[in-house]
């Protein structure tokens, strides 16, 4: 258990709204240049040190300094995630957890319904599975903040119980199909740039729930 002080649990809850929207971005739409030079803030780097560690935040920076083509990683987004065809590496959390590599399964209704508990509802619902990556760490993110605000407030119980939905959304959804996702991803050999991504990804999320143990041992 580690004890975090006031001004080091403020620092934490930044670090983890700020990674969260961060990695949203990256797989939410093909990157552009003000996207890439965001990425490259003092900010994010220090983030994801407290968070995932140093060689998960330098491995981070020397993938988004390899960038010397943003249009060829433009069509690396596409092959991951658009197409053409069968997706080598799906986005979504349903095909690493079910037999039938199917989107909308029974994991997509259960991360729906985390959102509506939680007074979210994707724009383009329903016609897009709910567990897509940018979707999932779009809401982590939100909730990130949120918490943000329930700490700054000093509103214990409300604090405590937002704390509590991210831990059990991390772990039966983020922590149980991401790892699984990069290994596909990596063992396609069709995304380099992303590929590296989802690994600091995978580390940033292994991170995030030792830092929501520790939130949740210290309290206020």
């Amino acid at each position: 258990m580690v004890a975090l002080g006031k001004t080091e649990t403020m620092d934490v809850l930044a670090a983890r709204a700020l990674a969260y929207r961060a990695f949203q971005r990256i797989f939410a739409s093909e990157p552009d240049g003000a996207l890439l030079e965001a990425l490259g803030s003092d900010a994010l780097r220090m983030s994801l040190e407290l968070l995932a560690g140093n060689e998960a935040a330098n491995a981070f920076g020397r993938t988004l300094s390899s960038v010397s083509d943003l249009g060829a990683v433009g069509d690396e987004y596409t092959r991951v995630f658009l197409g053409p065809g069968d997706l080598a590496a799906p986005p979504w959390e349903s095909t690493y957890l079910s037999n039938d590599n199917l989107i909308f399964q029974a994991s997509t209704l259960a991360v729906r319904e985390a959102y509506l508990k939680a007074g979210f509802l994707p724009v383009m619902h329903p016609r897009v599975a709910d567990d897509h990556i940018a979707l999932e760490l779009d809401f982590m993110s939100r909730l990130a903040q949120k918490a943000q605000g329930l700490y700054a407030d000093d509103d214990e119980a409300g604090f405590e119980e937002e704390l509590k939905r991210q831990k059990s959304f991390l772990n039966e959804h983020l922590l149980k199909w991401v790892p699984f996702y990069e290994r596909r991803l990596s063992e396609s050999g069709i995304g380099s740039f992303y590929g590296r991504i989802l690994e600091v990804l995978t580390a940033f999320l292994a991170g995030d729930a030792l830092a929501l143990r520790d939130l949740l041992s210290d309290g206020l």
